[in-house]
């Protein structure tokens, strides 16, 4: 039987054409500030925002059963904790000996996520 008609969900090339973007971004950010080790915290912010863009695009995709809610989360999770830490790295830059309070931001993200994620998995059993 044939598959209906109608283009098939893919987000490979979104991605690939917003990494090139975001890397590119880095770069001038960059070369502009002088400074080459600013390419690592907007690497990180640019993936982390975009992680957290494409898990709002896969979690109100009703059109594919391809995608999974757990590929959502995934997404929040991971692309949230990148751009948490490319702003920690450019907080830890504007002011220095700040480490610790980085440290409590992290454990309190991760702590936070795994609470919502777990409280979300007990509701859908109910």
């Amino acid at each position: 039987m044939a598959e209906a008609a109608g283009p098939k969900t893919s987000l490979q090339g979104l991605t690939a054409g917003a990494a090139f973007i975001i890397v590119a971004l880095a770069i001038m950010i960059g070369w502009g500030t002088g400074d080459w080790w600013m390419m690592f915290p907007a690497l990180l912010l640019g993936f982390g925002a975009f992680g957290i863009l494409m898990g709002a695009a896969i979690a109100t995709t009703g059109r594919t059963n391809r995608y999974a809610r757990a590929d959502s989360s995934y997404a929040y999770v991971w692309g949230g904790l990148l751009a948490l830490l490319g702003i920690a790295w450019l907080i830890n830059g504007v002011v220095p000996n700040i480490a610790p309070l980085i440290i409590i931001l992290l454990l309190l993200f991760i702590g936070i996520v795994i609470l919502v994620l777990s409280y979300s998995k007990m509701s859908a059993k109910r």
